[in-house]
């Protein structure tokens, strides 16, 4: 059994394995997070117009960088 977390009065345990995120796990959540976060316009002019839409582009494009997970994350 893992510990998960212990208290005084309580402990959590588990069977399974713990599972622990890579670096590249945490820039595809990071990434799948910015995607969603800039997805909330109606149609294809969000504010910010022409710099949004590159953006998206380049987080759509950031895992396939030959040095991902550890290269340089795009910026808006």
């Amino acid at each position: 059994m893992n510990i998960i977390s212990e208290t005084a009065t309580h402990k959590i345990e588990s069977a399974g394995t713990i599972y622990n995120p890579t670096k590249s796990d945490t820039e595809r959540q990071w990434r799948d997070s910015e995607l969603l976060r800039t997805d909330i316009w109606p149609d294809d002019r969000p504010p910010g117009g022409q710099a949004i839409l590159s953006y998206r582009v380049e987080l759509r494009d950031y895992p396939a960088q030959p040095d991902f997970p550890n290269g340089t994350r795009p910026t808006l």
